[in-house]
């Protein structure tokens, strides 16, 4: 009887084990996900070509998203300190672009 029950308790050991280990599992994938994310984010941020292409949407005014997409990433404040930190240090055509869009926002919740 003894040995029957130390079998069922490894047993449920085992499983409780294997539940753990999916949902580590799961867990790193979702970090790994996240940080591939952000490293094309932020590739696409750092390359003058990648953000010259939003000037040029804009200067064609192909797409009117490309400008509401702008508004929307100057609301977030994260978004926000990293163009006014690191992108105005450094005016190109971007961040000249993106002046005139912001310097002409639409107030209130015009979108």
């Amino acid at each position: 009887m003894l040995g029957l029950a130390l079998v069922a308790a490894s047993l449920l050991f085992v499983a409780f084990q294997m539940q753990q280990d999916r949902r580590i599992a799961q867990a790193e994938l979702n970090t790994n996900l996240i940080a591939i994310f952000a490293s094309r984010f932020s590739a696409g941020l750092e390359n003058e070509a990648y953000l010259g292409m939003w000037s040029k949407l804009y200067a064609t005014r192909a797409w009117k998203e490309t400008e509401l997409e702008i508004y929307l990433h100057a609301k977030f404040e994260a978004m926000r300190a990293v163009y006014e930190t690191y992108y105005l240090e450094m005016p190109t055509e971007f961040t000249q672009t993106v002046n005139q869009l912001l310097a002409g926002q639409p107030s209130g919740n015009d979108s």
